[in-house]
C-alpha cells in the first residue's frame, strides 16, 4: 500500500513539474493534467477499498475533492482555446476522453466564435485573388484559389501532431499556412498554466536590482529580465 501511495505522489510531482515549466506552453496541458491526476486517484482508491489505513484513503479523497473543485474553472475559454490550439490535442482530446457530445459542440462553437470575431480576416479569400484575373499568375494559381478553405477548419481537419512535437515550432513552421490562426496560437499559448514561471523570473530580480543599480529605469529592468529569461531558454536547448 505504501509503495502505491509513493507512486501516486510521484504522479503529482510529475504534474507539478510539467505545469511549472517555463520552457514550453503549459496552459493547453491544464485540462489533460487535471484528468490525469483524477484518473490516477480513482485508480488508487479502487485498489485501496480494503486497506486498513483510513488516513491514507481520507487524504486521497480530500485530494480528489480539491482537484474536482478547481477542475470546474478549467471550463473557461482560455483553457478550451489553449487545448484546441495545441496540435497534439485539438478537439480530438475531448472525444478520446469521452466528453459529452454537447460539451464538444459547445467548445467548437466557442473557438469558432472567437476566430470569426477576433482573428479571421474580413476578406475570407486567398491573397492570390488580388492578382489581376487576366494575368498569367491568375491562371497559374486558379486551382490554389478554389481549394482555399477556412484556416480554423483546415487546421482542425488535419491529423494530430506527434506527442513529442514542439508546439511552438509547429506554429512557426505553419505560420505561412495559417497566418491568422497562428496569431491566436501566440496569444493563448503565451499564457502560462501557473504563476510559477513568472514568480521564477521575479525571484531573480534581486540579482539584477542591487544597491548599486536601484535607480534603473523600470523599462530597462523589464528588458534585462526578459533578455535573461530568453538567454536561459536558448541555453537550455
Amino acid at each position: 500500500m505504501i509503495e502505491r501511495a509513493i507512486i501516486l505522489r510521484e504522479c503529482f510531482e510529475k504534474a507539478t513539474l510539467e505545469m511549472s515549466s517555463s520552457y514550453f506552453p503549459t496552459l493547453g496541458q491544464t485540462v489533460p493534467i487535471y484528468n490525469y491526476l483524477i484518473d490516477k486517484i480513482e485508480d488508487f482508491l479502487d485498489k485501496e477499498t480494503d486497506t486498513k489505513s483510513e488516513d491514507v484513503v481520507n487524504a486521497t479523497n480530500n485530494a480528489k475533492n480539491k482537484l474536482q473543485q478547481y477542475y470546474l474553472s478549467s471550463d473557461g475559454l482560455v483553457y478550451i482555446i489553449a487545448t484546441i490550439i495545441d496540435p497534439r490535442h485539438k478537439l480530438q482530446y475531448y472525444t478520446d476522453n469521452e466528453f459529452e457530445e454537447d460539451y464538444i459542440i459547445a467548445y467548437k462553437n466557442q473557438i469558432k466564435e472567437l476566430w470569426v470575431t477576433k482573428y479571421k480576416p474580413e476578406n475570407n479569400e486567398n491573397d492570390n485573388q488580388n492578382i489581376n484575373q487576366n494575368s498569367l499568375a491568375a491562371h497559374m494559381f486558379k486551382k490554389r484559389k478554389t481549394s482555399y478553405s477556412d484556416e480554423l477548419e483546415a487546421y482542425l481537419n488535419e491529423p494530430l501532431a506527434n506527442f513529442d512535437m514542439d508546439i511552438l515550432a509547429f506554429w512557426k513552421v505553419h505560420e505561412n499556412k495559417f497566418p491568422n490562426l497562428s496569431k491566436m496560437a501566440r496569444d493563448f499559448l503565451a499564457i502560462p498554466g501557473t504563476s510559477v514561471p513568472v514568480e521564477r523570473v521575479f525571484s531573480g530580480g534581486t540579482d539584477l536590482i542591487t544597491q548599486s543599480r536601484c535607480s534603473l529605469d523600470p523599462e530597462t529592468i523589464r528588458k534585462l529580465m526578459c533578455l535573461k529569461a530568453w538567454i536561459k531558454y536558448k541555453n537550455s536547448n
